[in-house]
């Protein structure tokens, strides 16, 4: 979505957010602090991207 430019500009920032977490949790030194401190980020990325379908 985001190389070809189909999503918009809200949708492109929640991308680029998920992709940072995921990038951050590959250095994470305790995974499961990682999540826990991203539960609210998460919930909205959830919430933001189930509007697409």
């Amino acid at each position: 979505m985001l190389a070809k430019g189909y999503a918009s500009t809200d949708v492109q920032a929640t991308l680029q957010n998920v992709y940072k977490y995921t990038q951050d949790a590959k250095s994470a030194a305790h995974l499961d602090e990682h999540i826990q401190t991203n539960q609210q980020n998460l919930s909205q990325w959830v919430q933001e991207l189930s509007t697409l379908s």
